[in-house]
């Protein structure tokens, strides 16, 4: 279904949020000073701290080709769970089923290796008021809510 106020709210906050964001991400790869560099830094600190990142140490290729494998097969896990236990998930109010196992791996192994193989509608089996993606940290794309 086509909704003409997303679109227009999307090519807004587009044009409003490219110059800032240019401007921050310049910056930020110039290694040059700007107004949130402090509280930006604070949160990557802690965020390398909670994930166990040396910021120091270069990551071997043997390191990062685990920690790629790692991060998708708990994305596969996460979004197979979902699509198995949809039924008794929150935010389903129309009370679909759980999805078949079949299905369901099917599903999350399209979103896990970015092939958008899904052999049903997604209105269908999923339920689409939940307001999410259940393939985001995996596919980088987010639903708007409906």
């Amino acid at each position: 279904m086509f909704y003409p106020n997303r679109v227009l709210l999307f090519t807004f906050s587009d044009i409003v949020l490219v110059k800032p964001l240019g401007w921050y991400i310049t910056k930020v790869f110039n290694g040059e000073s700007f107004f949130l560099r402090r509280p930006v830094e604070k949160m990557e600190f802690l965020l390398y701290r909670a994930a166990g990142v040396k910021t120091t140490v270069e990551q071997h290729w043997i390191r990062y080709a685990g920690s790629f494998l790692l991060f998708h097969f708990i994305g596969f896990l996460f979004l197979y769970t979902v699509l198995r236990l949809q039924a008794y998930l929150p935010l389903n109010p129309s009370k679909l089923p759980n999805v078949s196992a079949d299905l369901s791996l099917n599903t999350a192994i399209s979103f896990l290796t970015n092939t958008n193989w899904q052999n049903y509608c997604p209105e269908a089996p999923v339920e689409t008021k939940q307001g999410i993606d259940i393939g985001q940290e995996e596919t980088g794309v987010f639903k708007i809510p409906q």
